[in-house]
Protein backbone atom coordinates (compact mmCIF):
# COMPACT_ATOMS: atom_id res chain seq x y z
CA UNK A 1 0.00 0.00 0.00
CA UNK A 2 1.51 3.39 -0.95
CA UNK A 3 2.04 6.01 1.80
CA UNK A 4 -0.68 8.61 2.26
CA UNK A 5 0.41 12.11 1.18
CA UNK A 6 0.30 14.86 3.82
CA UNK A 7 -1.66 17.95 2.89
CA UNK A 8 0.08 21.32 3.12
CA UNK A 9 -1.43 23.72 5.68
CA UNK A 10 -3.81 26.29 4.36
CA UNK A 11 -2.60 29.92 4.39
CA UNK A 12 -5.16 30.77 7.08
CA UNK A 13 -3.57 28.20 9.45
CA UNK A 14 -0.12 29.82 9.28
CA UNK A 15 0.27 32.65 11.83
CA UNK A 16 1.28 36.05 10.50
CA UNK A 17 4.76 37.23 11.53
CA UNK A 18 4.90 39.72 14.37
CA UNK A 19 6.81 42.76 13.12
CA UNK A 20 6.31 44.94 16.19
CA UNK A 21 9.49 46.25 17.77
CA UNK A 22 8.22 46.20 21.34
CA UNK A 23 5.79 44.14 23.36
CA UNK A 24 2.29 45.50 23.93
CA UNK A 25 1.92 47.65 27.03
CA UNK A 26 -0.34 45.07 28.65
CA UNK A 27 2.43 42.46 28.49
CA UNK A 28 3.69 41.36 31.89
CA UNK A 29 6.76 39.20 32.16
CA UNK A 30 6.47 36.15 34.34
CA UNK A 31 8.40 36.51 37.60
CA UNK A 32 11.73 34.78 37.43
CA UNK A 33 12.45 31.88 39.71
CA UNK A 34 14.69 32.81 42.64
CA UNK A 35 18.12 31.41 42.11
CA UNK A 36 20.47 30.08 44.70
CA UNK A 37 23.98 31.21 44.02
CA UNK A 38 26.25 28.30 43.35
CA UNK A 39 29.53 28.09 45.19
CA UNK A 40 32.78 27.21 43.55
CA UNK A 41 34.10 23.77 44.37
CA UNK A 42 36.91 25.27 46.44
CA UNK A 43 34.45 27.30 48.55
CA UNK A 44 32.26 24.23 49.02
CA UNK A 45 35.33 22.31 50.14
CA UNK A 46 36.25 25.09 52.59
CA UNK A 47 32.75 24.94 54.11
CA UNK A 48 32.94 21.16 54.41
CA UNK A 49 36.39 21.33 56.01
CA UNK A 50 35.26 24.02 58.45
CA UNK A 51 32.27 21.89 59.46
CA UNK A 52 34.53 18.87 59.86
CA UNK A 53 37.04 20.71 62.07
CA UNK A 54 34.27 22.06 64.28
CA UNK A 55 32.71 18.62 64.65
CA UNK A 56 35.67 17.40 66.73
CA UNK A 57 37.31 20.53 68.14
CA UNK A 58 36.49 24.10 69.14
CA UNK A 59 38.00 26.88 67.07
CA UNK A 60 37.87 30.65 67.28
CA UNK A 61 37.01 32.39 64.03
CA UNK A 62 40.63 33.36 63.39
CA UNK A 63 41.87 29.92 64.46
CA UNK A 64 39.56 28.24 61.98
CA UNK A 65 40.58 30.64 59.21
CA UNK A 66 44.25 30.01 59.97
CA UNK A 67 43.67 26.23 59.93
CA UNK A 68 41.87 26.39 56.58
CA UNK A 69 44.64 28.56 55.12
CA UNK A 70 47.20 26.05 56.44
CA UNK A 71 45.29 23.34 54.58
CA UNK A 72 45.76 25.30 51.33
CA UNK A 73 42.63 27.41 51.05
CA UNK A 74 42.97 31.05 50.08
CA UNK A 75 42.15 33.72 52.65
CA UNK A 76 38.82 34.45 50.89
CA UNK A 77 37.89 30.76 50.82
CA UNK A 78 38.85 30.32 54.47
CA UNK A 79 36.79 33.36 55.51
CA UNK A 80 33.83 32.05 53.52
CA UNK A 81 34.17 28.70 55.31
CA UNK A 82 34.18 30.40 58.70
CA UNK A 83 31.23 32.61 57.73
CA UNK A 84 29.25 29.59 56.56
CA UNK A 85 29.53 27.84 59.91
CA UNK A 86 28.58 30.94 61.85
CA UNK A 87 31.97 32.08 63.13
Amino acid sequence: MPPTPIAAPSPAAVPAPNNTASAPESFTAAPSEPTTPTLSVSRQNAVESAESYLSFSAFSRQGLIDQLKYEGFTAAQAKHGADSVGL
